[in-house]
């Protein structure tokens, strides 16, 4: 997570010109997110089973 905020602050300020320069990073913290969660819910729900 901690790269994909500093890819998308280092596309913001090198590539103003460019707007979408920013979306990997995004979509890449957003994805993070998701999947972290996701993982964390399957843990937790397999230690319950036992």
């Amino acid at each position: 997570m901690q790269n994909s905020g500093l890819a998308t602050e280092l596309a913001r300020s090198n590539f103003s010109n460019y707007a979408l320069a920013t979306v990997p990073g995004a979509i890449s913290a957003l994805t993070h997110c998701i999947l972290g969660s996701i993982a964390a819910g399957l843990c937790r729900a397999k230690n319950n089973k036992n």
